[in-house]
């Protein structure tokens, strides 16, 4: 099953909480129907983190009893098959000075997606930034390429609720 893409403007995406930073290309790549998180080296040994991202897996490819989708968009350039996903400390201990930092990039060429966080709690956020950055028509997810964000906060940060007040 391939998914479609589709283009969209970072001013379109309705983010939140808001990365520090996030940009969106106007390139279109497909999302593989087998699309799934990669987790390496330490990530491997979450457990929390191997549940998550099973839930992000599940949000991201919809209901099993999805019609098939076997077209592929006209005007992507790519597929998407997997995101890398590395963190540096797999602590499981979430506190207000914990550290969510993350990065995420897909990129076109070559075709790649990577999350980089210090702990688990910020490879979730880059889950579910990356989430976020899919449309969603009828049929499949879809994401445009380049797509880069970053965030450094903590949960005792109040930047987001700053943000959209």
């Amino acid at each position: 099953i391939l998914y479609p893409a589709v283009a969209f403007t970072s001013a379109e995406l309705p983010f939140w909480p808001l990365p520090a930073s996030i940009s969106a290309g106007n390139s279109s790549i497909v999302l593989s129907g087998t699309f799934r998180f990669d987790l390496l080296a330490e990530a491997a040994s979450s457990r929390l983190l191997a549940e998550a991202s099973g839930r992000y897996e599940t949000l991201i490819h919809g209901a099993a009893d999805r019609p098939d989708s076997r077209f592929v968009y006209q005007g992507a350039r790519g597929t998407l098959n997997r995101c890398n996903v590395t963190i540096m400390n797999r602590t499981s201990v979430l506190d207000l000075e914990g550290d969510e930092s993350y990065s995420l990039a897909v990129l076109l060429d070559p075709v790649e997606c990577t999350i980089n966080a210090v702990t688990i709690w910020g490879a979730m956020r880059g889950f579910e930034t990356f989430a976020q950055a899919l449309e969603r028509p009828k049929s499949a997810p879809e994401i445009s390429v380049p797509v880069a964000a970053e965030d450094t906060r903590s949960i005792g940060d109040n930047r987001a609720a700053e943000n959209y007040s």
